[in-house]
């Protein structure tokens, strides 16, 4: 499909800014060097690459952040684990180890 191609008068109408506003986003880059033509002094603009360079683009969700990780399951020594159930049995907690 050929482009039609329109001068920078009917580009900045459309987009509802000024020339100079066009000019500007020629030189800055804003528009792509591939979305118009420059002949001598004269440029000629693709009107529906460039609307569809500026519409906004869908935007991908961001996936839900992952859980933290359980805690390590510590291994406790035979020793270690009775003192372990000893202190709390004093004060009449339930755990499992």
């Amino acid at each position: 499909m050929t482009a039609t191609l329109v001068p920078i008068e009917d580009l900045a109408r459309t987009l509802t800014v000024s020339v100079t506003t066009v000019r500007s986003w020629v030189r800055t880059g804003l528009i792509p060097g591939d979305r118009y033509v420059k002949i001598g002094n004269t440029y000629r603009f693709d009107k529906e690459a460039i609307i569809d360079h500026f519409r906004p683009k869908k935007s991908v969700p961001e996936p839900d952040p992952l859980p933290p990780p359980p805690p390590p399951k510590v291994e406790l020594s035979p020793e270690m684990e009775q003192l372990v159930l000893d202190f709390f049995a004093e004060d009449n907690v339930d755990i499992n180890l």
